[in-house]
């Protein structure tokens, strides 16, 4: 019987964990209408964040709708970047969209696949939304991204960058919106935050 209780318990777990925060439902419309800005880094400076050397590649200026977030406290890269949230802007930060797809995060990965007929091009979805692996520059910084929820529209400004640390350890942004699948995710540097 004990046996039988704890997978119960760990199947609602994992639901839960699976379907996320619903977060807060907006009205129909577009909410993040612009497009990432990212720009050329002028200097070659980098920095460090413990044992861990940060370059910027581009600077990088996103209004974005928040799908969902995700934080995460194991394995090396947690310690860099503890919270990933997956955005969409455009058309796909329109709720009626968003009500079209399942969302999910898992393993610093962004899931999504239609409710039904897809509402896009494929190409189109893929271009407006995306993972998001955050370096908050500060602990204040940390602190607010922690506070956000689904559905808020957040403008972060700050740069996507490489990390690199001991034993080899290498983790590198993607600088395109239009790419897939591994290495697709932004690694962003956020040295600023408003939450609407």
């Amino acid at each position: 019987m004990g046996r039988a209780l704890l997978i119960a318990a760990v199947a609602v777990i994992l639901v839960l964990i699976w379907r996320g925060d619903p977060g807060v439902r907006q009205p129909p419309g577009i909410l993040a209408p612009g497009e990432p800005l990212q720009t050329t880094v002028t200097a070659s400076d980098s920095w460090q964040r413990g044992a861990y050397q940060i370059e910027p590649l581009a600077g990088y200026d996103i209004t974005a709708r928040v799908l969902s977030t995700r934080t995460y406290w194991m394995g090396r890269d947690s310690s860099i970047s503890p919270i990933d949230f997956a955005v969409a802007w455009g058309e796909m930060s329109d709720q009626t969209l968003i009500d079209q797809f399942r969302f999910s995060q898992g393993s610093r990965h962004l899931y999504y696949r239609p409710r039904g007929a897809m509402p896009l091009p494929m190409d189109e979805v893929n271009s407006h939304v995306a993972n998001m692996h955050l370096i908050p520059a500060s602990d204040d910084i940390s602190k607010r991204l922690e506070a956000v929820s689904p559905g808020q529209v957040v403008t972060m400004d700050g740069y996507l960058v490489q990390v690199h640390g001991p034993n080899g350890f290498a983790w590198k942004s993607s600088l395109s919106r239009t790419d897939t699948g591994e290495g697709a995710c932004e690694l962003m540097w956020v040295d600023q935050l408003s939450v609407k």
